[in-house]
């Protein structure tokens, strides 16, 4: 360990100055809240404290309280900081390793948001086809229900991580989700591109996309001024196709349904649980079994036997 009578407080402030650039403000807002809460909560705050007793003492509070899911947030906030400073080499374990890192998460009981049934699928499209911004709105709907990425990833794809097949290749394209917009700890992903999605995205590009007036590395999905889409204008995009959709009968719209529905088509496709477990970007595949569940019987039974190979000689 490092500097372990060092104060808590300026480690917090390091890490939030760094943090602010790659999280979502409302993730921000929840690790200051915690983090200052934690400090708070000693006389003399010290990075010593930042270990696994005191830490799951005050996490616990909440979650004897009932409160789980400030449980679970506040251990990501925790962990996430621990993690930064061993990176930084500021305090960690024996061998580098972050002093937090064998805390395990509260779990959280989730409530899955159902796929999108066929009609629903058809229905969002349909509607998308009325509205202003109808190429970008198909392409980003197209692009989740092909590949699965969570919204902020789709929001901060930029143009070069899109590989978009030329016309008449079978190679269908690829995109990759950087590092640095996922949330995951698995990392950059590349992901094959449905050649429906690559159709729409072209389309996009080509037919509605304004001129990028930015600087850096130029986003795929441009706002009419030519920027990319901060966080509030992405989700007040959605939010105006919330209510289009409620309008016509299509409840309960969000983007992350797209995630669940490419999950469930992917396994009714055959796709195998480790390469659906590496698109989607998850540690395990315990987060895709929360996400679909135990597989029925009946989709099970879609699965040629063990012996077919040898029957068929």
């Amino acid at each position: 360990m490092r500097r372990e009578n060092a104060p808590l407080a300026d480690a917090v402030a390091e890490y939030l100055s760094e943090a602010q650039l790659r999280l979502k403000p409302s993730t921000l807002r929840t690790y200051i809240s915690y983090l200052n809460r934690y400090v708070a909560s000693f006389t003399k705050a010290e990075l010593r404290h930042l270990t696994p007793v005191p830490v799951k003492a005050f996490v616990g509070h909440y979650a004897k309280n009932g409160q789980v899911h400030a449980a679970h947030n506040a251990t990501i906030a925790f962990k996430a900081l621990s993690t930064y400073l061993a990176k930084e080499g500021i305090f960690y374990a024996p061998g580098g390793v972050p002093t937090l890192a064998g805390v395990d998460l509260p779990v959280v009981p989730k409530r899955s948001r159902p796929a999108y049934t066929l009609e629903e699928v058809l229905g969002i499209e349909k509607v998308i086809a009325t509205l202003e911004s109808p190429r970008l709105l198909s392409a980003v709907h197209l692009l989740q229900l092909a590949t699965g990425i969570r919204a902020n990833e789709t929001r901060l794809l930029r143009l070069r991580d899109v590989t978009l097949p030329s016309q008449g290749n079978e190679y269908k394209g690829h995109i990759i989700v950087r590092e640095d917009t996922t949330k995951t700890a698995a990392g950059a992903r590349e992901i094959p591109l449905d050649q429906h999605a690559a159709k729409a995205i072209r389309r996009y590009v080509h037919d509605e996309r304004p001129a990028f007036v930015g600087e850096g590395a130029e986003p795929l999905f441009l706002s009419r001024s030519g920027l990319g889409f901060g966080e509030s204008a992405w989700h007040a995009m959605h939010q105006r196709l919330r209510k289009a959709l409620e309008d016509r009968g299509i409840k309960g719209y969000k983007q992350h349904r797209n995630r669940n529905t490419w999950t469930r088509d992917a396994l009714e496709a055959g796709v195998p649980e480790t390469a659906i477990v590496q698109m989607g970007g998850w540690g395990s595949v315990d987060m895709l079994r929360r996400y679909h569940g135990r597989l029925t019987t009946q989709e099970l039974a879609r699965y040629p036997t063990t012996l077919s190979k040898y029957a068929q000689r």
